[in-house]
């Protein structure tokens, strides 16, 4: 259970109270790099884990959860987890409905994948994507008569959002970064590209926003005195105060919401433009010069460029950041839960 995720919960709770129906949510522990509350305002149960081989196993699952005939389930699509085929064997014993969430494989095409997939989809009520591009990379692996239980409700984050972009009187050279500080993150990247756009704007700061091993930090401070180790911020409004004149965020290495968050903030987004090397799919919200830019991936002077394309004009980065935070707008509304319910309830999802 991880807390950026509890408000989507929270969300679906809510609306099927509504209709009179219970809600449950079945999750195993934390990971350590995650932040998660202990108290939610909706039925969970979280139960231990054991690898079994290459498998993950929910410990006492049958003990602790009764898949009554009628009900529904949705498990996200990791067929590494044994719970996956407990629940579809129960789909075939008690009638109940079976979805999968997931991101699709969009990063694997092999024969075995294919296979893997039409599989699962043929033996489950359906396949609900992480967004349209993942949909459509699906439907590409699937038999004809299989494409049509393929839906997807594009993934986002349940934050506020700032409520207009300003016009800048006074252009502030600063880029925000929020996301976990680790390699893989690409903030190296970032900061290493932002000592050359220095050169030329040497006003630049980068306000980074996240945790991470505190040595690894430490030697970041050192060798790029410019960049604000904010440290971890898990309040949207405490992150708009902290990215306040800022008008770029900037993801150097592999992105997944951390894209959506700089659209809520109204931010130019940059990200990379290998769409299968990024952690999810969300980079694909990001569209090349309307609200946001694309650099070629590791080719730091590529993005060291694009940054100095928006910091030498105004113009064009107000324009994409008032359509990235429409953007924004656009992911949130419908909500999540109410995208996923209406396709529960097999209603047409726009």
């Amino acid at each position: 259970m991880t807390k950026y995720r509890e408000p989507f919960f929270q969300d679906i709770n809510q609306k099927l109270e509504s209709r009179g129906i219970e809600f449950e949510v079945i999750c195993g522990p934390t990971p350590n790099d995650f932040v998660s509350s202990k108290s939610y305002g909706f039925k969970c149960v979280t139960l231990e884990t054991k690898q079994r081989f290459k498998f993950t196993e929910f410990l006492k699952l049958s003990k602790n959860v009764s898949f009554p005939s009628g009900s529904v389930v949705i498990h996200f699509a990791d067929f590494k987890y044994l719970s996956l085929y407990y629940a579809m064997m129960k789909r075939i014993l008690n009638r109940t409905q079976l979805f999968l969430h997931g991101q699709g494989g969009y990063k694997n095409n092999t024969l075995i994948t294919k296979v893997i997939y039409n599989f699962a989809v043929a033996f489950t009520s359906g396949y609900i994507c992480y967004n349209k591009f993942c949909e459509k990379e699906l439907k590409k692996k699937l038999l004809p008569f299989l494409r049509k239980k393929i839906k997807s409700i594009d993934n986002t984050l349940y934050i506020s959002s700032v409520e207009a972009v300003p016009y800048p009187e006074n252009y502030n050279y600063k880029i925000a970064f929020i996301g976990r500080i680790r390699p893989r993150s690409g903030l190296e990247e970032l900061l290493k590209a932002s000592s050359i756009v220095k050169t030329k704007f040497p006003e630049l700061t980068v306000e980074i926003i996240g945790s991470g091993e505190e040595s690894y930090i430490k030697t970041l401070e050192v060798e790029y005195p410019f960049a604000n180790f904010i440290g971890g911020l898990y309040n949207q409004e405490d992150i708009i105060s902290a990215t306040k004149g800022c008008s770029i965020g900037v993801y150097g290495g592999d992105a997944g919401l951390s894209t959506v968050h700089y659209m809520s903030l109204g931010l130019a987004a940059i990200v990379h433009n290998d769409l299968l090397n990024h952690m999810g799919p969300e980079p694909s919200y990001v569209r090349d010069g309307y609200n946001g830019l694309l650099f070629e991936r590791n080719n730091i002077n590529d993005l060291a460029d694009k940054i100095c394309l928006l910091f030498g004009n105004e113009e064009l980065t107000y324009n994409l950041r008032k359509n990235a935070l429409i953007t924004f707008k656009e992911l949130s509304s419908p909500s999540m839960a109410e995208k996923l319910l209406d396709i529960i309830f097999n209603k047409e999802v726009k």
